[in-house]
């Protein structure tokens, strides 16, 4: 199958990409300091048991931030030996490497250079949202669109997803209903990878429930081509014979807690306020080194809250003063995120900012003087990129199959040119900027 086939590509790892990294980070020891024999490792029976009463929930949390802060140190995330999704890798336990980590490196099977991806955020519902009477039928709409644009399209390669994949309160364990109702009734024949990031409704269920990887606490029963290894992590992509992209997925809660609309401070979750600032200055340590030693001609970070938006829940003030500073400085091409249920292209600086939460529910734009809005539409869909050694394409895809909007960047990480890119035919909507609409069938 073609999922086999990319995951089996998946795991070429190409040491020469690192060889020329800068030396590891003087904060190295402090962040080594924090590992996995800092905790408890129940046996995978009682973290089940745990996952459900959420007794010893802090447990669990601070082994996946563990994980994250030592792969962070590495610049990536590394699979051990020849493991494959939901199989424990040879010694046991998820082994992440720090100096001389290697990054995922991929042929671009089966669609020549570059590489093409679907992204959909906030589609958690199916049948578990009734008071959304438009959740179901918009949810299933877009699945079914998304499978029709994975099959007649042998250049998609994996979904990424921009979070709230499960609505309203999350997963509780690896069992969970939501887990067949929401992912595989709907997403099942999408033969593909799929890599997520976790949203604020996540959160609020047991997150770790939704982590793929294997630990000394044993494998989780998820379904084969879910990844979400740790809270954080990064891959890289081949998308020509010398050309890369980067992708690096994080978890935004941790910067900015439970609401992206109030004032920066100690709102990450339910954990107290030294705990949350913590975690909040380790997370943005983890962000900063990874895109600081990126080597990759494309740089794109994937996220659940956005930095800008003239959607239902606005910008993110945390984002702003702790994540936009970085995307800026370190040159990423750009930001790709959810949490407002609709389709937006904004752009900033440098750095293009796309919306895509068009999953299932309802949502609105055009709210605020949102000046770096090229696009933005309330209503059902995904986004397709395309990722070539010189160009980049966005395209927004409606519930119908429609082609609602498409855009082509060019390079400017490592090149001369510096041209942003274009979007072809503008045309002025609600909520500022220019765009292009068109209503092509996928």
């Amino acid at each position: 199958s073609r999922m086999h086939s990319v995951m089996q590509e998946d795991t070429e790892l190409a040491e020469s990409f690192m060889d020329d990294r800068s030396p590891l980070p003087s904060s190295r020891a402090s962040l080594r300091e924090v590992s996995y024999d800092s905790f408890t490792t129940p046996s995978y029976e009682e973290k089940n048991l745990q996952w459900r009463s959420r007794a010893r929930r802090s447990t669990i949390v601070g082994a996946i931030l563990a994980g994250s802060i030592l792969v962070a140190v590495g610049g990536s995330l590394l699979f051990g030996g020849d493991q494959k999704p939901g199989k424990a890798p040879q010694g046991g336990g998820l082994q992440p490497k720090l100096a001389g980590a290697k990054i995922h490196l991929d042929d671009s099977p089966g669609g020549g250079p570059g590489i093409k991806f679907m992204a959909i955020g906030d589609w958690g519902c199916s049948t578990n949202c009734p008071e959304i009477a438009s959740a179901d039928t918009s949810q299933l709409a877009v699945s079914q669109q998304m499978r029709r644009a994975a099959e007649t399209d042998a250049g998609i390669q994996m979904v990424v997803t921009t979070g709230d994949n499960f609505y309203m309160k999350g997963v509780m364990s690896d069992h969970d209903p939501l887990w067949k109702e929401v992912f595989t009734e709907r997403f099942g024949e999408i033969d593909l990878p799929w890599y997520a990031v976790l949203g604020n409704h996540d959160h609020l269920g047991v997150p770790e429930a939704q982590v793929s990887s294997c630990t000394d606490l044993g494998c989780p029963d998820l379904p084969a081509n879910w990844n979400l290894p740790f809270f954080n992590y990064s891959l890289v992509r081949r998308v020509g014979p010398r050309s890369t992209v980067q992708m690096v997925l994080i978890d935004t809660w941790q910067l900015a807690g439970s609401s992206s609309n109030v004032p920066a401070g100690d709102t990450t979750g339910d954990l107290p306020a030294g705990e949350s600032k913590r975690r909040q200055a380790e997370h943005v340590r983890w962000i900063d080194e990874t895109l600081k030693h990126s080597k990759a001609d494309w740089l794109i970070v994937v996220g659940h809250y956005p930095v800008y938006s003239g959607g239902e829940h606005g910008e993110t003030p945390e984002l702003q003063s702790l994540l936009k500073p970085l995307l800026e400085k370190h040159n990423v091409d750009m930001y790709l995120c959810g949490h407002d249920h609709t389709l937006q292209h904004l752009q900033w600086k440098g750095v293009d900012y796309v919306v895509s939460g068009g999953g299932a529910l309802p949502g609105r734009v055009g709210l605020g003087d949102q000046h770096q809005t090229r696009f933005a539409v309330a209503q059902p869909g995904f986004s397709i990129h395309s990722v070539q050694p010189d160009q980049m394409h966005l395209t927004f895809v409606g519930a119908e199959g429609q082609h609602l909007y498409t855009y082509t960047r060019q390079r400017r990480r490592n090149s001369s040119a510096r041209p942003l890119g274009s979007a072809a035919q503008p045309s002025r909507l609600a909520g500022g900027g220019t765009a292009k609409s068109k209503n092509t069938k996928t």
